[in-house]
């Protein structure tokens, strides 16, 4: 019950123009590549969807920027949090316990261990 209707966007509304570089005159083509034509942004071309309406079967919103505050303070709050391991019988912070399981599932996958062991929580 942290974030409201306010917090999201419509991806639509965020679609940017990139403003077309000036037309050389004809006269003065050098020969270079000035990347017209390339594909590249710097040609009018759209950022994001061709149409600006996204994709009709893939329907999505954005957080906001004051949604996105909200959701990593929630985050970091998450991140701090202590869980006990019952593997190791100790109490490790979230963030901790994230960093300890990649290492757990590297040397794993290097056979370094004979098996993998994952941290589940409720």
């Amino acid at each position: 019950r942290q974030l409201h209707p306010g917090d999201f966007q419509d991806p639509r509304a965020t679609v940017q123009t990139i403003a077309a570089p000036p037309e050389p005159d004809e006269d003065e083509d050098d020969g270079a590549d000035d990347g017209v034509g390339d594909g590249l942004p710097g040609d009018g071309d759209v950022v994001g969807p061709e149409d600006g309406e996204g994709d009709p079967d893939l329907p999505a919103v954005y957080l906001a920027r004051f949604g996105r505050k909200v959701v990593l303070a929630a985050w970091r709050r998450r991140l701090d949090e202590r869980l006990r391991d019952p593997t190791l019988d100790a109490s490790f912070t979230v963030s901790d316990l994230i960093a300890m399981q990649a290492r757990r599932l590297a040397t794993g996958l290097r056979a370094e261990t004979p098996s993998y062991t994952p941290f589940t929580w409720r």
